[in-house]
């Protein structure tokens, strides 16, 4: 028999008498196959630690209730946060940090991306934690194991119902709902379930509605105001376009910038994409675009106009000086006279009520004050008509909540202007 002498490294601990040795070609190899069985001894130890506990924040919730009227200190929520993006992680989690936590420590024990598993449910048994999963899968086995362990999983498509969520569990004030045995709801909830207010079914298409807006912004101000025309109710969230956010660039990867509608965990960009959009989802109240086709493209071919043809010579009044200002005032008001002429004697664009065209244009009356006064101006000696037209629209509350005051915006142009060293 051959014998002979050789060395082992980087052994983690001393082996024992009838461990196994395996020969590989490559120290590749071995750490891969090491990787492998470390991960697999981390499963088996979950696994033997895995009981019947049970923590959700409804209980948390209860808990936090029974402690403020008894004046006990809670511990710490443990989480394991499941994600469909790597932005989306920092931005879960600094939303979450943010919250006020008098008597509940928030810990993340695991974040990451992709779908629940197993080894999740095991996690959260051992050390009694809740799973966030935000816009991912838990395949039905997952599923199954987690209702057999007694794991609660929680699927969120918008960062705010999930932070919401966490928020009133904290408080002690997280809801419960109880579905009966056969309930349809819009045909999404066929079986028998409990859930709590944020779970993975949305009872109507209002749910789930936030903007990404800054509120000077005319363009998010029309956003604005078709969601309060047709009564939807939203998560209104202000961007700091100086520092731009993680949500906001994740949801608007393209342009980076305000506003951004998100229903239901989808991105809808573009302002006048965003009014067609709320529209036609939000469709038995309060119609914006025509129904007849012709009329309808005659709309959009307006509100296009107000986009290239107000928005871009009004921005060189407050931008420019010289023959560039005076250039931008007066195709500023050579196109407000168009549009003066389109109204004619109609008290709104489409006809008797607020429509599309209307939605386009009337958050620029909040920025005429500073148009004027940048460009030596006076809108309302050129276009009378329009004028007492913005008047009319501001009659509407869906116009008047929605509009940010002028010496607001007034003031944002004058920032605006010393930085660019105009002023």
């Amino acid at each position: 028999m051959l014998h002979f002498s050789l060395q082992v490294i980087g052994l983690s601990n001393v082996p024992i008498a009838g461990d196994e040795f395996e020969v590989v070609a490559s120290l590749d190899i071995a750490r891969e196959r090491a990787e492998a069985r470390a991960e697999l001894l981390w499963d088996e130890r979950i696994s033997a630690k895995a009981g019947d506990g049970k923590v959700t924040l409804s209980s948390l919730a209860s808990a936090v209730s029974a402690g403020k009227l008894s004046g006990l200190d809670l511990h710490q929520l443990n989480i394991i946060m499941k994600v469909d993006l790597q932005g989306s992680i920092e931005a879960v989690r600094q939303a979450l940090q943010v919250l006020p936590r008098d008597n509940v420590t928030l810990k993340f024990l695991l974040q990451a991306t992709g779908d629940i598993s197993n080894s999740d449910i095991d996690l959260a048994v051992a050390t009694e934690a809740i799973i966030l999963r935000f816009n991912v899968k838990a395949p039905g086995s997952v599923k199954s194991y987690a209702e057999k362990k007694g794991v609660e999983i929680r699927l969120y498509r918008v960062i705010y119902e999930l932070i919401d969520d966490v928020r009133n569990a904290m408080e002690g004030l997280l809801e419960t709902v109880e579905v009966n045995s056969n309930a349809s709801l819009y045909g999404i909830v066929e079986e028998s379930l409990s859930f709590t207010l944020a779970e993975e079914v949305f009872v109507t298409s209002t749910m789930a509605v936030t903007l990404l807006d800054t509120r000077v912004s005319p363009f998010g101000m029309r956003v604005r105001i078709a969601l309060e025309e047709k009564g939807v109710k939203y998560e209104y969230s202000e961007q700091d376009l100086r520092n731009k956010g993680p949500m906001l660039l994740e949801m608007n990867p393209v342009y980076k910038k305000v506003p951004v509608l998100i229903h239901n965990g989808k991105p809808i960009c573009e302002s006048l994409i965003a009014v067609q959009y709320i529209d036609e989802v939000w469709n038995n109240k309060s119609p914006l675009l025509p129904s007849d086709p012709y009329q309808r493209a005659q709309s959009r071919f307006w509100a296009d106009f107000v986009d290239n043809k107000v928005y871009f010579p009004g921005r060189k009044t407050w931008t420019k000086k010289g023959q560039e200002l005076e250039a931008g005032k007066n195709g500023l008001i050579e196109s407000l006279k168009l549009l003066e002429g389109e109204l004619g004697d109609k008290s709104y664009f489409e006809g008797d009520k607020l429509g599309y065209v209307d939605v386009a244009l009337i958050p620029f009356y909040s920025w005429f004050h500073g148009y004027e006064t940048f460009g030596y101006f006076s809108i309302e000696a050129e276009c009378p008509k329009l004028i007492a037209w913005c008047k009319r629209c501001m009659q509407n509350e869906s116009v008047s909540k929605s509009l940010s005051d002028p010496q607001e915006v007034y003031g944002f142009l004058v920032e605006l202007r010393k930085k660019l060293g105009l002023e």
